[in-house]
Order: structure tokens, then C-alpha cells, then sequence
């Protein structure tokens, strides 16, 4: 067991995207006191359910693994409530040993909460059609088709619920809400929801409007002006979609989009906010300075 002897904090992660964002996010200095792993899957690689196994299996040879995962994920362990009212970079769930949560639906969150998305957006193509998508027609594409992916993070949370329970085959594939017409959705989403056989549409709908409820309550408890109303439904909304809407509304822009707010992001203060909450939780005391 490659992990048992580890002098480092090792934190699993779904994938390589996820890898170099944590790696860029915290920065050089802290090779000696960290490590970012891929969770390994059987005959693959990642995926929350690889991270929460391999940290399930290993934590008790090793108290300094954890698996770092997306917001959402805490749906699937009945904790939806501690990431709707979330307002830290990360948060913990105390039946879930070893296991950290971003304090945001996904990683597409964080830059929508703390990089420049228009500006970057409107940027990313060639110099004649530069002027086709300023950065105030992507900001109103933002804020005309947020609510759409809020819905989609009600209909993934409520999925999470009864998959958690063995009553669903899978978690719903927001991404129809995205690219499907709106007549379509619910006809999609009652299909995937019932193709197992063990959980039938009113029970799903009741449940449906319990997690509705619990996101408008939130957005109530902490949204207390306009611009912390936005800064949570930027928090929650279903990003890695939206963030495909926008690629797609503005020039079918390609992966280079994550990469360019990636950087944006570790402009700012959020390296320095998530480190050190990262730290505090999983007990790491840096034996150097990051130069």
C-alpha cells in the first residue's frame, strides 16, 4: 500500500483537471507537505465514488489522506443543507471521515465567483472577431441563463438523494439543461428518473420541491443585497454546464477557456483563502516557505 508511509498530506482528487487546479491553486513551496493524487478506480481512474472509496479503504492506515471533492458531492452523503449555506472555500460533513467538500457546487464555480469570466470569454478568439462578443453581451448571457442552471443543481441534488438510497440508477446528466429544448427537459429527466424501476415520478417531484425549498431558503438566509444574491447563485448554479453554455453561446470556444480563468483566478485572493483553509482543516503545517 503505496500510501501507508507517506510523510506528506495526501489529498485525492476525480481527475487531472482537477490535479493541476489544486496544484496551481495552492502554488509552488509546499511539495515537501502536500501531494494532489488521482483516486484510483479499479481498471481506471477517478470519479467521486474512486476518491470516497480510496479514502474509506486507506484512512485507516493513514490519517494524513483525504479526498478533496466538488460541492455537489455532498448531496450523495445527505449533506446538500451544509453546501447550500456554505460561505467558507471548503467545508467538512462530520459522518464523512477524510473527506473535504469546496465550498462551492464545482470547480467551474470558483471561477465564476472569482475571475474575470466576460472579460476572458470575449478575449479567447481571433483578432477579427474580437468586437462580436464584448464582455457585456457575455456578462448578460451569464446572468439570462443562471437561474436555468440552478434548477439543474436542484434536479442533480435531489438525484444525489435517492442514488444515495439504491432507488436510482445514476445522478441525473445536467447537461440536458443545456442543450435540450425546454419542452424536452422534463420529458428526459422523467425517463432518467424512472428507467430503474424503483422510484416512481410523485415521489421524486415531492423530494424535488423539499431540496427547491431548502435552496430558496438558503439563498434568503445569505443573500442580504443584490451582489451577495449573485455571488450565491454563482456559488451554486450547475457551473461545468453553464460554463458550456457560454463556450457554446459565445464562438463554441474550446477547453483553453478553463485554463485562461484559471489563471485569473490565481491572480487574486483565493489561492491564499483556500490554502490556508485547506491547511487548517487537514492539520498541515508547511516545514517550508513557498517562495
Amino acid at each position: 500500500m503505496k500510501y501507508r508511509y507517506s510523510k506528506r498530506t495526501i489529498f485525492l482528487v476525480e481527475g487531472s483537471g482537477d490535479k493541476n487546479a489544486f496544484e496551481a491553486i495552492v502554488g509552488a513551496g509546499y511539495e515537501a507537505d502536500i501531494e494532489f493524487q488521482i483516486a484510483s478506480a479499479g481498471a481506471g481512474q477517478g470519479g467521486c465514488k474512486a476518491v470516497r472509496d480510496r479514502v474509506t479503504e486507506l484512512r485507516p492506515g493513514n490519517k494524513r489522506i483525504f479526498g478533496l471533492l466538488d460541492g455537489e458531492v455532498a448531496a450523495s452523503v445527505g449533506a446538500t443543507q451544509a453546501l447550500l449555506y456554505c460561505t467558507e472555500t471548503i467545508f467538512t460533513v462530520p459522518a464523512t471521515d477524510g473527506l473535504i467538500f469546496l465550498g462551492v457546487h464545482e470547480l467551474e464555480n470558483v471561477y465564476f465567483e472569482n475571475a474575470d469570466v466576460p472579460a476572458i470569454i470575449s478575449s479567447l478568439r481571433s483578432a477579427a472577431s474580437l468586437h462580436r462578443h464584448p464582455p457585456a453581451q457575455v456578462a448578460q448571457s451569464l446572468d439570462n441563463n443562471v437561474s436555468r442552471f440552478i434548477r439543474a443543481s436542484v434536479y442533480k441534488y435531489t438525484s444525489a438523494y435517492f442514488h444515495s438510497r439504491g432507488e436510482m440508477r445514476g445522478i441525473l446528466n445536467t447537461k440536458i439543461f443545456g442543450h435540450a429544448p425546454s419542452a424536452e427537459v422534463r420529458k428526459i429527466v422523467v425517463a432518467a428518473v424512472t428507467s430503474g424501476g424503483k422510484i416512481d415520478w410523485k415521489t421524486f417531484v415531492a423530494q424535488l420541491i423539499q431540496t427547491g425549498r431548502s435552496a430558496r431558503g438558503a439563498l434568503r438566509g445569505v443573500a442580504s443585497s443584490p451582489t451577495a444574491r449573485r455571488s450565491w447563485l454563482l456559488r451554486i448554479a450547475d457551473g461545468k454546464e453553464l460554463l458550456a453554455k457560454l463556450r457554446q453561446l459565445h464562438g463554441n470556444l474550446g477547453d483553453e477557456v478553463e485554463g485562461a480563468l484559471l489563471r485569473d483566478v490565481c491572480k487574486g485572493g483565493y489561492p491564499n483563502a483556500f490554502r490556508t483553509a485547506l491547511f487548517r482543516v487537514a492539520d498541515v503545517t508547511p516545514s517550508t516557505f513557498a517562495s
